[in-house]
């Protein structure tokens, strides 16, 4: 028998399925503001041939200022998620989460980001982990380390803009510099 091709993600929702609110993590469940180091990450998402991807939806996860995943009680809530415009482009407002230590484990995680991108045609959702620059915990870390390729590895470090919290992170979903994404 010949196997029938999988179906892609979906299904896809409209924007203003998406709250605005969503995409801003410095403010807290109850409307308070979120404590640690605001910032700003802003991107584009390119498909293989390097064309904008519209509609994708991104979410973003991450730890806290002091390197705590969020209880169901607490203000932080941890995740946001936005979409992609007719260009490509998206934006989070966050604080910079601060390194944890692995449970059970010798291991201490370097601040960082996970994304996960659901888009049309794409088979399942693709995660990826952004790196915030010259942060010296990522030379230990196992998922850094996990990218054997070093220009690879250069594409999951975000990138300053200017001078203020900004930073950029664009995404290649597939062909020349292709974003790396966690394995399943």
């Amino acid at each position: 028998m010949i196997p029938t091709p999988s179906q892609t993600a979906g299904p896809f929702f409209p924007a203003s399925f998406i709250r605005a609110e969503d995409r801003d993590l410095t403010v807290g469940r109850r409307g308070e503001p979120i404590p640690g180091e605001s910032m700003e990450l802003e991107g584009r998402v390119f498909d293989a041939l390097g064309d904008p991807v519209v509609n994708a939806i991104l979410e973003l996860w991450q730890a806290d200022g002091a390197g705590r995943f969020p209880a169901a009680a607490d203000p932080f809530r941890g995740w946001g998620r936005t979409w992609t415009d007719e260009s490509g482009r998206y934006r989070f407002r966050t604080i910079k989460p601060g390194p944890y230590r692995v449970p059970g484990h010798d291991w201490t995680r370097p601040p960082h980001l996970s994304l996960m991108v659901l888009g049309s045609g794409l088979m399942r959702p693709l995660v990826t982990q952004l790196f915030f620059p010259d942060e010296p915990l990522n030379e230990t870390d196992r998922q850094w380390q996990a990218v054997t390729d070093p220009a690879a590895r250069r594409r999951l470090v975000l990138q300053p803009v200017g001078s203020g919290p900004v930073y950029r992170f664009d995404i290649r979903l597939r062909g020349e510099d292709e974003t790396p994404f966690l394995v399943d």
